[in-house]
């Protein structure tokens, strides 16, 4: 698999791109500069507190302590924007520990700047750890030179993060507008690189994700943000649900009379695309034969009907999505290396449920919303029991297998109240 990547994207996003107008009440944070210029200091020294509050107010901020024991449970509570100023523990070098913070801190969304006593004496490796972990900067903090570098590096890093949060605010609106619900950084990292993916309308585009992971709702985003094609027809196939003796004819179409029950010239899959894009969705199922016809139509943009003499030419973006490891099955002849390296031309992976629990709340609320007029009610609220007992379960279908249940307990359940953990199918329970 293509891992995903959990830090912010530096690149901008394309020109022209267009975001919705956000609401008034949701969008009051963002208005708010200072919910932006918010310093988290994670430090053990209470000695150092005088002297960082005087750097981080002098640059602009506002600073905030959190013990180092008390950052996990902080991070899984809260999403404010900001920057997190680090100490590292590690003496002579970055230990685990300080490891395991950054990545946290990382992977929540956060800016950090990771500062130690005598860190310009370690060894170069020791000096990339924090880096490589996804702290933007390392200093030295027993560095005449600290407090002056700190506060320009904060200065900057304000500004950066303020775009940062505004862009994340428009783009959780534009995710909106196509049924996709989450806050979470993976989530946005993936739908912030689709978003740029999608205006290179010629080239094809691949898909990794879990079953239930929303993969079609992200094509369906790409191709209504392709400066080219959003206009144009958007073709979903399931690879997995065409009948084999038919699959040559769906794709290309056939002529009338090139076989049994062929009583009229059909255009199928591909010319049905045809000034728009064609979205194949579980693609590492389809056929050894018809991934060569495949290829060669990417290629050629070109398809010859079952029947027809001569090529027909077409004009179609090509989205493919899996949840196979496609360089596995390539190396065990199960799919075709050429066709593989010319789908993942660009590629994008949307992270599974269980690496989304931050948004469980979110889904929750809107698969309830959803489902409400099923239950011929309001929307109903959910109890923190509840929530926490849809965390510990393991949903292998993940967003379908969640909305499931929520409509199961919605349909299910007595009285007007909140949906209660007791509302759980009985075998959920055990």
């Amino acid at each position: 698999m293509i891992p995903l990547s959990h830090c912010p994207e530096r690149h901008p996003l394309p020109a022209g791109t267009h975001f919705p107008e956000p609401d008034e009440k949701s969008s009051a944070a963002s208005k708010d500069p200072q919910q932006t210029r918010n310093a988290w200091v994670v430090d053990g020294d209470a000695d150092r507190r005088t002297s960082l509050d005087e750097w981080i107010t002098a640059a602009g901020g506002r600073p905030h302590w959190i013990p180092p024991g008390s950052l996990p449970g902080f991070l899984g509570t809260t999403s404010v924007c900001g920057l997190v100023l680090l100490a590292l523990d590690g003496g002579a070098g970055c230990d685990g520990s300080d490891l395991k913070r950054i990545d946290a801190c990382k992977r929540a969304g956060w800016t950090v700047i990771a500062y130690a006593d005598g860190s310009d004496q370690w060894s170069l490796p020791h000096k990339s750890r924090p880096l490589l972990a996804g702290a933007v900067r390392r200093l030295d903090s027993a560095d005449p030179a600290f407090p002056k570098d700190l506060l320009q590096i904060l200065k900057r890093s304000f500004d950066d993060v303020a775009e940062a949060c505004r862009e994340q605010f428009q783009i959780r609106q534009f995710m909106r507008r196509y049924g996709i619900v989450g806050e979470c950084p993976p989530l946005l990292a993936a739908f912030r690189q689709a978003l740029r993916f999608s205006q290179f309308s010629d080239l094809p585009m691949l898909v990794y994700g879990e079953s239930g992971t929303g993969k079609e709702l992200l094509a369906r985003a790409i191709a209504g943000t392709d400066p080219k094609r959003n206009t144009g027809p958007f073709v979903a196939i399931n690879c997995t649900a065409i009948q084999p003796n038919l699959l040559e004819s769906e794709f290309f179409g056939h002529r009338r009379g090139a076989f049994t029950g062929a009583d009229r010239d059909r255009k199928r899959w591909i010319r049905s695309a045809d000034g728009g894009v064609l979205f194949l969705d579980e693609i590492g199922e389809l056929d050894l034969g018809l991934q060569a016809k495949l290829l060669r139509v990417i290629q050629e943009n070109r398809v010859r009907p079952v029947g027809e003499e001569h090529e027909i030419p077409v004009d179609v973006r090509f989205l493919a999505a899996t949840n196979r490891d496609l360089e596995r099955c390539v190396a065990e002849g199960r799919f075709r290396d050429d066709l593989y390296h010319r789908l993942r031309a660009l590629v994008v992976q949307l992270p599974p449920l269980r690496d989304r629990t931050s948004d469980l709340p979110l889904l929750v609320s809107h698969f309830l919303q959803k489902h409400s007029p099923v239950s011929n009610g309001s929307p109903p609220s959910a109890t923190f029991d509840f929530l926490n007992g849809l965390q510990v379960l393991d949903l292998p279908g993940n967003l379908r297998q969640l909305e499931n249940i929520v409509r199961q307990c919605v349909l299910s359940r007595r009285g007007a109240g909140p949906v209660e953990l007791s509302d759980l199918p009985p075998e959920w329970l055990r």
